[in-house]
């Protein structure tokens, strides 16, 4: 029996996996070394197992030499050094090609840089001659201008004259007072016959508004409030507080919550009021701005007319200083002259100076 035993055992030690005592040696870049089982690894780094059963993450950037196998401080220090030079030869390695792809890279943007500038003073150039023809050419337009539009000053000063309106009414201020007394008396006489009609239209409708709905609408919430409060004050639920009406707390109760809803009956027929009275305000003032812009166009009709400055023709059309608005017909030019085409209609606005 004894001896069966002790072949299990030998067998079982002979079957066990020698991964099992294996010691694996990891050498770190801050000079201190590892021990354990190498159980896995990753682009991220190792897992090592140590002797204490435990496991611990190595980060890759901190590696600089694993060995497999278990290497006593003296070898672990050689294979440090031995690791540090290849280390440091290829560092300088990696730091001379970065600096001869630097020194190219700076070259070929200097060549770069100086086909720019030679291509950027070149177009300088031609930009500044461009740019010196064509202030040359907006100098003579503007001193023709600048000449035509004097020319024009004078004679427009010289040749103003009253308006069509004054010429009527006899003078600006008798437009004026003619519009002040009456709105829209100044218009007529002047022969702005719908101008007049559309001011005396606008008075007598807000005046119609003014002093009979919005009036009339303002004077009854009035009397609706000021009854709704008199009758609070004389017959309201407040004036039953007294030993005669109040036999219990349920009927002290419900004085005033009658009280409260009579509260807010007179509040709403106070906004009412309120409400009724600014649009009452609002068309009297509505009023007094139809009148004033009465008198401002009346004196605006009454101003000194000037001469219009003569137009040019271009392609057969007319073109006249400032706005131009025309509508036609559009005529194309065929094998006969003109042939009308009546669905082809347009319009054109336009805004013209002259000089």
């Amino acid at each position: 029996m004894k001896r069966l035993s002790a072949l299990l055992l030998f067998f079982l030690f002979i079957t066990t996996p020698i991964a099992l005592f294996a010691v694996n040696t990891v050498i770190l870049k801050n000079g201190t070394n590892i021990k354990g089982l190498v159980s896995g690894q990753n682009d991220r780094g190792l897992t090592v197992k140590l002797a204490n059963g435990t496991t611990q993450e190595i980060p890759k950037s901190q590696i600089l030499k694993v060995i497999y196998k278990d290497l006593s401080e003296q070898e672990a220090q050689k294979v440090r050094v031995e690791e540090e030079k290849k280390l440091k030869a290829k560092e300088e390695a990696e730091r001379k090609k970065a600096e001869a792809a630097e020194k190219l890279a700076k070259a070929q943007e200097e060549k770069r840089l100086a086909e720019e500038a030679k291509k950027a003073e070149a177009l300088a150039k031609q930009n500044e001659s461009k740019d010196k023809t064509l202030k040359e050419k907006l100098a003579r337009e503007e001193a023709d201008k600048t000449k035509s539009d004097a020319d024009w000053l004078v004679y427009r000063e010289a040749n103003k004259g009253p308006s069509d309106a004054t010429k009527t009414c006899g003078s600006r201020m008798g437009i004026l007072w003619r519009s002040a007394i009456i709105p829209g008396w100044g218009q007529w006489c002047g022969g702005y016959k719908i101008s007049s009609g559309v001011i005396a239209a606008s008075l007598a409708g807000a005046t119609y508004y003014s002093q009979g709905v919005a009036k009339h609408d303002y004077l009854q919430s009035k009397q609706s409030y000021d009854n709704i409060v008199l009758f609070n004050q004389l017959a309201g639920p407040l004036t039953r507080l007294t030993p005669e009406f109040i036999f219990s707390t349920s009927d002290l109760t419900s004085i005033f919550v009658e009280n409260i809803f009579y509260n807010n009956i007179v509040a709403d027929s106070k906004k009412s009021s309120q409400a009724a009275n600014a649009r009452y305000l609002g068309s009297l003032g509505g009023i007094g701005l139809i009148y004033i812009s009465n008198l401002i166009h009346a004196y605006w009709i009454g101003r000194e007319q000037y001469p219009e400055r003569p137009s040019v023709s271009m392609g057969g059309k007319e073109i006249k200083e400032g706005f131009d608005f025309e509508t036609k017909f559009d005529q194309p030019t065929g094998q006969f002259g003109w042939q009308p085409k009546p669905s082809a209609v347009y319009g054109e606005l336009r805004y013209s100076i002259l000089f």
